[in-house]
């Protein structure tokens, strides 16, 4: 099953996008910062700079999305699974309610758990967050230890700093996993700059690609209007892409991006309908570009809710039938609150109960069709019961498949039963997985390697501090 949905962008607003983002490049351009970056397009004088700003002509905007056409996209997500933030910085536990900030220890154990669940549930298995008890410089190095030691999946390494880039490479190679392809965040409006920048561009030997992903604010960092604020937003991942591709010979991939921005609280509005209409109109966007459809793949269940609550349940369930009827089979953030500043174990094993109901909707009921045995089933049935036949006992689950938390006892049974509500179930299974083995083990050897990456890491960090002193 699928929705049909009304475009967000038809084809004149695409239009006027694509024209917005080629004119804005050639007469305003962008600002790049950092002092390498700056050399190095200056030695290559390809580019006018006006000011602080490098022009892009529209023949190189021109040149680009020709050469972006040709490029395969990345294949679509295949299958209907969920997976956790990355970004999370407090965690909750299960059973006292209390809510702590992330450290390694206590992510090395929601890693786990997200591994043994991955056995029961669509669930990509990852490092819900990111240490807070080790230096920010290190931050995500050891989160891409942990994912290495905890996570059977393979885990797409992202260095947040430039001082980790060089050990996570390392990290990489001892673990015998690529790592090819990294990000550029360019700051809007209009800048490339940033780690992501200097990172790719310290290892553009090493790699075989990048792409540029942007996150410009209506009304904050760019136009509170739909078709400018994309027309900057395309502008800002064009020209990125463009001026890294010169700098690295490294062939780029795009995701244009817009976000809503909640102007009385002065916060991102993520989890509301006007995100998900901004996210499918970036889908729609590219494929006006590529001049190909390109599938709505993957979709973001935000919500603010602070608990594992009524309207965690309500936001989050919106956006997951919403994205799964548009095409979607990835789903990002499942388990995380307060937009993804918070991992609670109890909502990650809701979302994936949650993510299953809507797959069973997705799917259908059985296609059965009549059966010679009819009559003699029927007759059976008239005589014994149709509860204990064959077909019943075999076939039950393939009709009615109920989330392990979704109860459907009466009030005189449930009252009799200990009044468990939906948290308590979920404890309980919490509880249940918890005290199942873990399956995946990383070869010590490699243990070894990673553990002495880590420590020349950390020693290294400590000389630069103590000399900064």
């Amino acid at each position: 099953m699928r929705m049909e949905t009304h475009a967000v962008l038809d084809a004149a607003r695409t239009r006027e996008i694509i024209a917005g983002a080629r004119e804005l490049l050639a007469k305003t351009g962008m600002k790049v910062t950092g002092t390498e970056l700056n050399r190095e397009l200056g030695a290559l004088g390809a580019f006018q700079k006006k000011s602080e700003r490098w022009l892009i002509s529209e023949k190189q905007f021109d040149s680009f999305v020709e050469a972006y056409r040709k490029r395969p996209l990345p294949p679509p997500h295949s299958r209907f699974v969920g997976e956790a933030s990355f970004y999370s910085c407090y965690l909750r536990d299960p059973h006292s309610g209390k809510v702590t900030e992330t450290t390694t220890d206590s992510l090395r154990k929601a890693a786990v758990f997200s591994e043994k669940a991955a056995a029961q549930y669509p669930l990509s298995p990852v490092v819900p967050g990111y240490p807070t008890d080790v230096p920010g410089e290190l931050s995500s190095l050891m989160r891409y230890k942990l994912a290495l030691e905890c996570c059977s999946q393979d885990v797409i390494p992202t260095p947040d700093a430039l001082f980790a880039s060089d050990y996570m490479f390392a990290m990489a190679k001892a673990a015998h996993k690529t790592m090819d392809r990294l990000p550029v965040y360019p700051i809007s409006p209009l800048t490339l700059g940033s780690d992501s920048a200097e990172i790719v561009l310290r290892h553009k030997d090493k790699l075989k690609s990048f792409y540029v992903f942007t996150m410009p604010f209506m009304g904050i960092t760019a136009p509170m209007h739909i078709t400018m604020g994309y027309a900057q937003a395309l502008a800002e991942t064009v020209g990125s892409a463009i001026l890294m591709e010169a700098v690295t010979g490294l062939p780029a991939d795009i995701r244009p991006n817009l976000d809503p921005v909640d102007l009385k609280r002065f916060n991102i509005a993520f989890g509301t309908p006007l995100k998900f209409f901004l996210e499918q109109a970036g889908y729609e966007l590219l494929s006006a570009l590529r001049e190909e459809p390109v599938p709505f793949s993957s979709v973001n269940i935000h919500t603010f809710a602070k608990e594992c609550d009524c309207r965690a349940a309500a936001e989050k369930g919106m956006l997951m039938l919403s994205g799964a009827l548009c095409g979607a089979k990835k789903f990002y953030c499942v388990g995380t609150l307060c937009l993804d500043e918070l991992f609670d174990p109890l909502q990650l094993l809701w979302d994936l109960e949650m993510l299953q109901y809507v797959k069973q909707l997705l799917d259908g009921p059985p296609a059965d069709r009549m059966e010679d045995t009819f009559l003699q089933e029927v007759q059976e049935g008239l005589s014994e019961g149709f509860s204990c036949s064959d077909r019943t006992l075999d076939d039950y689950k393939e009709y009615l498949e109920l989330p392990a938390v979704c109860e459907t006892m009466n009030w005189r049974s449930w009252v009799s039963g200990g009044e468990k509500g939906t948290l308590a179930l979920l404890r309980e299974k919490y509880d249940e997985i918890d005290a199942q083995p873990c399956h995946y083990q990383l070869d010590q050897a490699v243990q070894r390697e990673l553990d002495a990456i880590y420590a020349q890491a950390d020693a290294h960090w400590k000389e630069i501090q103590a000399e900064a002193h």
